[in-house]
């Protein structure tokens, strides 16, 4: 997100050890005109397709556990076209 000239990077994109593993191929799959806060609420809110131990986790969580991104990236697809329709 740009603001007055400057690029902001969300917080969820990185951890203590750089960026979110998965973060570049998942990226390029919001549309360009998603807003910020819907990105992040969908990076952020557990999803009932992802679960971890039996819990439904956020794709944060599924990708800092090394999860598949593609699962993410078709979750991102279905939901941004339907949002957009």
């Amino acid at each position: 997100m740009k603001v007055r000239n400057r690029h902001l990077l969300p917080s969820f994109q990185f951890t203590v050890d750089g960026e979110l593993s998965g973060w570049a191929q998942m990226a390029p799959a919001f549309p360009t005109t998603a807003p910020p806060t819907s990105v992040a609420w969908f990076m952020r809110t557990p999803h009932p397709d992802l679960s971890l131990d039996g819990r439904a986790v956020s794709p944060v969580s599924w990708l800092a556990a090394g999860k598949d991104p593609g699962r993410v990236v078709d979750m991102i697809t279905t939901a941004f076209e339907f949002h957009a329709s």
